[in-house]
This record gives structure tokens, sequence and C-alpha cells, in this order.
């Protein structure tokens, strides 16, 4: 056990009713309860509370969410807005357009050829 001196918090009486409550805490929760009946009143009810909606929306939790309340697919808005003829002429033109801006000596091209 931890030490039984820290008061519960809120936190962790709703941890303790979701069983999220870690092990070594859960004793001293329980402790708690015994000696505070107004707080196990209070869990008792967020207990019944929690069976009542369990029971009523459980099997409806795991059901596939209906095709009319699923969000549409994302647009790919840069494919349908693309100009490919253009993006083609300026991949064909780069290769020219690097012999302008970078020219080769014609001693170097001469080598090369």
């Amino acid at each position: 056990m931890s030490n039984p001196r820290i008061p519960v918090t809120e936190d962790e009486l709703h941890a303790y009713i979701d069983n999220e409550l870690p092990a070594e805490r859960r004793g001293d929760v329980e402790a708690w309860l015994a000696a505070h009946p107004d707080d196990a009143e209070r869990v008792q009810s967020w207990q019944s509370m929690a069976e009542m909606l369990h029971a009523r929306y459980d099997a409806v939790a795991n059901e596939p969410v209906p095709k009319r309340l699923q969000p549409p697919a994302p647009k790919r808005r840069w494919l349908d807005a693309a100009n490919w003829p253009q993006f083609a002429g300026m991949a064909a033109a780069r290769p020219a357009r690097a012999r302008r801006c970078c020219p080769v000596s014609s001693a170097a091209a001469g080598a090369a050829g």
C-alpha cells in the first residue's frame, strides 16, 4: 500500500470506478471509502450510473459508424488543380535552361563529345 494519509482525490475515485486506478493505490481508496461514507455513497451512485451506461451503449459502441455520419474522404486538391501539361513543359525545358545558365566551354564540350 502507498501512504494512506494522502487524501483520495475525486479523480482517483473516478479511476477506481473505471478500474483504471493503479493497484498500489486501490487499497488506500477502499480504506478511504470505508472511513468516509459520504464519498462511498457518491462512488456507489457513479458505479450504478456506469453500469446503466454500459448496459445501454456497449453493444452500440462496437457497431460501425453509418456511412451518412462518416466524414468525406479528403480531397487531393493539388492533384485536381495541377496543370500537368505545364509541368511537363517545364520538365522538358529544364535541361535547355541549365545549358543557358551554365555555358560549357567549347573545349570541354569537344572533349566530352
